[in-house]
């Protein structure tokens, strides 16, 4: 039986959700052969998932652009992948010669894409794939105007802990308090304001948030 290949390309693999999401993502697939193309390199030093992923693939199967973007016509070309599965939308993060002459060329494989962004104008997407992957309803309520096959794959809660209040008391956290954690970087696009907004409304109800 022949075994499907899948190649991902994302934006970066730098510490952040997106790379987290593709993480999880690689390790439900165990039955595919599997490949993963970093477009850009941001950074050497935040790179938890990235050698994660590294090891889950193996060297062999994971690539970093350089300055030549051209490179991932040779790689596709050497893998032959069945799926290229765009971990964001090429608006976003590619040059647009390249995902033209990608989305336009006669292929042989198909092209999924899954954004992980909300504040993309959708009216403005040039480039459309053989499928969308979302990771939220509310991403599949955006681009629901292009009537294109979806499917949501949202990431998944791993439940760990099994005693509330042995967790608690480990953190030094009040047992009588509804605990609510916020994880992220507090940048202007993620929006944390709002989170602030709703902690200023529950002031009197006993809750406790926690950004980290």
């Amino acid at each position: 039986m022949q075994i499907t290949k899948v190649l991902f390309l994302a934006p970066h693999i730098s510490t952040g959700g997106m790379p987290q999401y593709l993480l999880k993502i690689l390790e439900s697939l165990s039955e595919f052969e599997t490949y993963v193309v970093e477009y850009n390199n941001i950074s050497p030093h935040y790179i938890v998932q990235k050698e994660k992923i590294k090891q889950l693939v193996g060297d062999n199967r994971f690539f970093t652009l350089e300055k030549d973007k051209r490179e991932l016509y040779k790689i596709l070309d050497r893998i032959r992948p069945d799926i290229l599965h765009l971990q964001e939308i090429p608006e976003l993060f590619m040059d647009y010669e390249i995902t033209k002459e990608i989305y336009e060329a006669r292929r042989s494989f198909l092209i999924y894409e899954t954004t992980h962004s909300s504040d993309f104008d959708v009216s403005e997407k040039v480039f459309l794939p053989d499928k969308f992957i979302f990771v939220c309803p509310f991403s599949e309520i955006q681009y629901s105007r292009f009537n294109i096959p979806s499917e949501i794959i949202e990431y998944p809660i791993d439940k760990c802990i099994k005693n509330r209040q042995l967790a608690l008391d480990d953190l030094k956290l009040d047992v009588n308090l509804k605990h609510i954690i916020i994880i992220g970087l507090f940048t202007p696009r993620k929006n944390q304001a709002y989170i602030f907004e709703l902690a200023r409304l529950l002031l009197n109800y006993p809750i406790q948030f926690h950004f980290l």
